[in-house]
């Protein structure tokens, strides 16, 4: 075993390999360019390094390719979170087995090789490290852009929605506030005039009994208490939750304006895209799953399941593992190395469930797997785990 940690060490790199001596070789290669850079040749040390310091590059330097793809399903099954650190890998393997490597790298489940070990050219592979960590610079810029941009669209709809809650919600106010105005005033009218008719009818007659006089004070004093004070209130509480509407509204504008703020999540409706070549099996699905809580989206391609992923944000999406042209490997990796999609769970749909279809699903950041067929309850159970439901 080598780990040699030096004061200021490169943790963007991680060497991992099952050979003490090529382990040493490679160092010598790269350290004049990139220094003193995390390294182990046990897979213990390497997985704890790894869910330590989560390197921007993973270097992969196994005798064989098959032990270094072993290695790396271990470290998704390892570390849960290996998900949410994106991260690139490069293998290194002999020429004889460059085949094997150009069907993982081509199947998204690597990034890139390097054959020829252990004679390697060291310009080349420098320039394979250096390649993939500019390239993983370049996608962390675009993935806190489309971040900002993602966080600002969902603050502009939360603040639309809160917009015209309230503007509903102050025309019904409205409508209340002229009513009570009108009928106030309407009553107000009423009973001035037959005070009017009152007082009239006393300054005509001065010789009106004294018990008459008083009736017509007490009128006046119930007047003032019932229809002026009473009615007065009922206005002023009316307006005064107006205003008060009114002031939520210019807080809630505000408050948008300093912050913006995740749309919350509307768990109503559970949004599905589902991918699959096979029509038949489309409709089973969708009449399976078709409810007043589940909406079904469904594509028959990789290609038509990009383009619908442009313009579309499901929950979960369903998608097939054997597909016609863009298979559902190039699909989960189109789907999870883009930062405005990568975090939407993704279930594949396979009648294959060998360590090869597993492996390179769980390597793309497949969340779960449904076997061909199942019947409705595996299914909407499947669903409910990824989604925490």
């Amino acid at each position: 075993m080598s780990h040699k940690l030096a004061k200021k060490i490169n943790t963007e790199v991680l060497v991992v390999t099952d050979s003490r001596e090529e382990l040493e070789k490679l160092l010598h290669l790269l350290t004049p360019e990139f220094g003193s850079i995390l390294n182990s040749d046990t897979e213990s040390l390497a997985v704890s390094l790894f869910k330590k310091y989560h390197p921007t590059l993973l270097v992969l330097a196994f005798e064989e390719v098959a032990k270094a793809e072993k290695f790396y399903l271990s470290l998704y099954n390892l570390d849960q979170e290996i998900y949410r650190a994106p991260h690139k890998t490069l293998l290194l393997c002999k020429g004889s087995e460059s085949k094997q490597a150009y069907e993982l790298c081509k199947a998204g489940i690597l990034n890139d090789y390097v054959a020829d070990r252990p004679l390697f050219d060291p310009f080349r592979l420098r320039l394979s490290v250096s390649q993939a960590l500019k390239n993983h610079d370049t996608e962390q810029n675009s993935f806190w852009l489309n971040q900002h941009i993602e966080k600002v669209s969902s603050g502009i709809h939360k603040f639309n929605s809160f917009i015209n809650n309230h503007i509903f919600s102050s025309k019904e106010q409205q409508d209340e506030t002229v009513q009570s105005f009108h009928q106030y005033t309407e009553k107000l009218t009423s009973d001035l005039k037959l005070l009017e008719e009152n007082l009239t009818s006393l300054a005509l007659n001065e010789n009106l009994f004294r018990d008459e006089k008083k009736q017509v004070i007490a009128q006046f004093d119930q007047f003032k208490k019932e229809s002026i004070e009473a009615g007065s209130e009922t206005l002023k509480q009316t307006m005064q939750q107006a205003k008060d509407l009114l002031g939520k509204l210019d807080e809630g504008y505000h408050s948008y304006q300093e912050k913006v703020g995740p749309d919350p999540a509307d768990d109503s409706i559970t949004e599905i895209l589902l991918v699959d070549d096979d029509d038949i099996y489309r409709e089973i699905v969708i009449t399976m799953l078709k409810s007043d809580t589940m909406h079904v989206h469904a594509v028959a391609d990789g290609r038509s399941a990009l383009r619908h992923l442009m313009v579309a944000r499901p929950d979960i999406i369903l998608l097939d593992y054997l597909m016609p042209g863009l298979d559902g490997l190039a699909v989960l990796k189109e789907i999870k190395s883009n930062p405005a999609t990568k975090k939407i769970p993704v279930i594949m749909l396979t009648g294959d469930s060998s360590r090869e279809v597993v492996g390179g699903s769980v390597h793309g950041g497949a969340a779960k797997f449904l076997i061909k067929p199942s019947d409705r309850n595996t299914v909407l159970s499947k669903i409910k785990q990824v989604l925490g439901k």
